[in-house]
């Protein structure tokens, strides 16, 4: 049991990992990617998993090929705080995306209550319901405004 609390910890000794959970190293220029040095004659264009641009520095999980620009490797509650990576093997939390639990490693906000992710709901499906959720929530307090505009 110890050496899979101590496996599990090592492999996520960063702060940014792909969906899968594996850690995804910083990459500063395409040069340093992974990938980057194979393509000699072509320019080698690293895309984003997540918003699809080129990205010319960011995260990448070697073992997925998965590639997260700078603003993207940042995930966000739907309050608009960056979450934390964590693992817990023992943990009893669920997802507030998909509602898996429990679940023993994701993403964790520091500043609201029991708010945690798995990691599969960090690829992009995932991000757009919490875009949805914020979007929903703009929309409810425009329209609140939008009628009370006269008072």
């Amino acid at each position: 049991e110890t050496g899979t609390i101590l496996k599990s910890v090592q492999c996520r000794i960063g702060h940014i990992a792909c969906p899968m959970g594996h850690y995804a190293p910083y990459f500063g220029d395409p040069s340093s990617h992974p990938l980057g040095g194979m393509s000699k004659k072509k320019k080698f264009k690293i895309k984003c998993n997540v918003c699809s641009k080129v990205c010319q520095s960011g995260h990448n999980c070697s073992y997925c090929d998965y590639n997260l620009c700078l603003p993207c490797s940042t995930i966000y509650c739907c309050n608009g705080h960056a979450l934390k990576l964590w693992t817990h093997p023992e943990a009893q939390h669920d997802c507030v995306v998909c509602k898996k639990t429990p679940i023993t490693a994701g993403y964790r906000c520091t500043v609201c209550e029991d708010y945690n992710i798995c990691d599969l709901c960090t690829a992009l499906p995932g991000r757009r319901v919490i875009q949805q959720i914020i979007l929903d929530r703009m929309t409810v307090y425009l329209n609140y405004m939008d009628s009370h505009q006269t008072e």
